[in-house]
């Protein structure tokens, strides 16, 4: 094997691993970067949602009078 066909045969080895690795990332951008965002908006949402009762319960307890020494 001459030294021409030796780097025309690593030169095809590479690219076909350049073109496997090109299609792994494709296909992990379509389906795991929608999972992404679903996941990010959902946590979002849950956060909001414990701030908001925790928003109402300290409203609650403000409005009692009945507070500790400082009045929390």
């Amino acid at each position: 094997m001459t030294a021409e066909q030796l780097a025309h045969l690593v030169g095809a080895l590479l690219g076909s691993v350049f073109g496997i690795v090109l299609v792994v990332g494709f296909l992990i951008a379509v389906f795991f970067w929608p999972y992404l965002a679903w996941s990010a908006v959902r946590n979002i949402k849950r956060i909001r949602e414990q701030l908001e009762r925790l928003n109402d319960n300290l409203e609650r307890r403000a409005g009692d009078g009945t507070g500790g020494v400082l009045g929390l």
